[in-house]
Parts: C-alpha cells; sequence; structure tokens
C-alpha cells in the first residue's frame, strides 16, 4: 500500500538518527539517544501537519511483561555482516505484532526497529520484517526493512540534536 520507503539512518556512539520520506505520510525523523535512553519522532504530515513526539525508552517490568523475545537458530549475511536472527512478539497500540530480525554486533548503534526491545536483542539490525494483524483492513500487513548500503563516514554531531523545532505540535500519548 505504500510501496518502498528508502529511510537513511546515521549512527555515532549512542545515538541514531533516521531520515524517511514518502508522498503519502511526509516526511518522518527518529532520534536516539540511548545513553539518555531517549526518542524524538519528528513528523512533517502532508495532512496532518508538524507533529512530534518524545518517548522514554526505558522498559519498565510491564512493558517486558507485553514482550516475547527469543534468538533464533539461523544466521543471515547481509553486506558482508553476518547477523543472528531473532523473533519478537508484542502488541503496538492494540494491534498483534510479529517479527523477525537479524542483527549484527560489528555495527554500535542504536536502531528505531528494536529500541522497544531494550537490552533483549544485541546488534544493530540490518534485516527487519514485521508482520501487523490489522482486522479492519481484512489481513496481514508485512512490512520488510532491508539495509541496501553501508556508507562509514563523519557524522555532525547537529544531525542529533533533540531540540523539538518550532512549530511542532506534540502527539498525544495513550
Amino acid at each position: 500500500m505504500l510501496g518502498n520507503i528508502e529511510t537513511t539512518v546515521y549512527v555515532k556512539g549512542d545515538k541514531s538518527r533516521s531520515e524517511s520520506s514518502s508522498p503519502m505520510t511526509g516526511e518522518a525523523v527518529v532520534i536516539i539517544d540511548s545513553a539518555e535512553n531517549k526518542m524524538l519522532m519528528l513528523m512533517n504530515n502532508p495532512n496532518a501537519g508538524q507533529m512530534y513526539m518524545m518517548q522514554d525508552l526505558n522498559l519498565t517490568d510491564e512493558d517486558k511483561a507485553k514482550l516475547e523475545v527469543s534468538k533464533g537458530d539461523k544466521t543471515k549475511n547481509v553486506l558482508g555482516y553476518e547477523c543472528q536472527q531473532y523473533f519478537a512478539k508484542t502488541v503496538q497500540r492494540g494491534v498483534d505484532v510479529d517479527m523477525e530480525f537479524y542483527t549484527t554486533d560489528k555495527i554500535k548503534g542504536y536502531s528505531q526497529s528494536v529500541a522497544e526491545f531494550g537490552d533483549l536483542v544485541e546488534g544493530f539490525p540490518l534485516f527487519v520484517k514485521l508482520t501487523m494483524n490489522v482486522p479492519q483492513m481484512g489481513g496481514n500487513m508485512i512490512i520488510t526493512n532491508e539495509v541496501t548500503k553501508i556508507d562509514k563516514r563523519s557524522v555532525s554531531n547537529d544531525k542529533f540534536d533533540m531540540t523539538i523545532p518550532k512549530g511542532y505540535i506534540e502527539i498525544p500519548q495513550n
């Protein structure tokens, strides 16, 4: 339904930033500071306008009780990186989500894809497949994220600034 959406992810130390854009959903930026356990999501949607959400990434015992994470038996080579398989089950906004993903311990960083799992998952994900059971749409929605290119280069600290831009309104959290 959404088609292909290209996302660029920047990683520096304990911080990451992902940027994506599509005509349907607009622009989205997610900045994570794993040392502070904070995530800032900025969205500039053509219909809804400019919105943000600041989230604490510390997993409570209640959060952990909603998660099922297990290490799989398979490995997968993605762009020359040996990756370990993981499975996860969770509920996001009332929707059951099943995930299969492959992570590498050779890239140090924090990813939005697995941020909700905290230290239950080791490594940086290079392949993620999400299956969401969305009954109102008559079936499952499958989202696949796969890294297609890795560039090692210097990234400015400005990319990881978690200051909320002027004009953005807060998204209410449930």
